[in-house]
């Protein structure tokens, strides 16, 4: 994994000093070079990557764009990952505009925009607002039916989320969240 890191940074620092760094291919390589600090446990570094690429993105194409929003879903990941109260809600807060934003240019069930609603239920649970990160996923599971299939192993696996979130709920004495449907 070591070697990959310093393929990764080569990658990157070539990229940047021969096309600088707003090229997209260099902003690229920097979330590649993320991936691979997060893979390595590196979370604080990968994040700080994946923050300067995000912050470049928005510089360079604005907040509302497609490459953009890609980035704030990889951010919100990682600050996900490292799972303080502050980053979850930073979170949150960059996924909520990226679902929006990613629902008005691509529609709600397009690939991207489910995976930035699946990503924004999961870091709700763990703000403890089940009833909102319930709903996000059933309507993900929904999405992810009719899109992938009912038998889709992504469909299967936000199941297999929702599942443990109602459980989580029931054992925390909250009984059972509101359905969707119930709303």
């Amino acid at each position: 994994m070591e070697e990959a890191r310093i393929a990764r940074k080569r990658v990157y620092e070539a990229r940047y000093y021969v096309q600088g760094p707003m090229h997209t291919d260099t902003l690229m390589s920097l979330e590649k070079l993320a991936l691979v600090l997060a893979k390595r446990g590196e979370l604080v570094e990968a994040e700080q990557q994946a923050r300067k690429a995000f912050q470049l993105r928005a510089e360079k194409l604005g907040a509302s764009h497609i490459d953009t929003l890609r980035s704030a879903r990889i951010l919100a990941g990682y600050l996900r990952d490292l799972g303080s109260e502050q980053q979850q809600a930073e979170a949150q807060a960059l996924l909520q505009e990226a679902k929006k934003d990613m629902q008005q240019l691509l529609g709600l069930d397009h690939n991207e925009t489910i995976a930035s609603q699946e990503l924004l239920g999961k870091v709700l649970a763990s703000l403890g607002e089940l009833d909102q990160a319930v709903r996000e996923l059933e309507q993900v599971v929904e999405l992810l039916s009719k899109t992938a299939g009912p038998k889709n192993s992504q469909t299967l696996e936000v199941i297999q989320t929702l599942a443990s979130l109602k459980e989580s709920a029931a054992l925390q004495g909250r009984g059972s969240v509101k359905r969707l449907d119930d709303s």
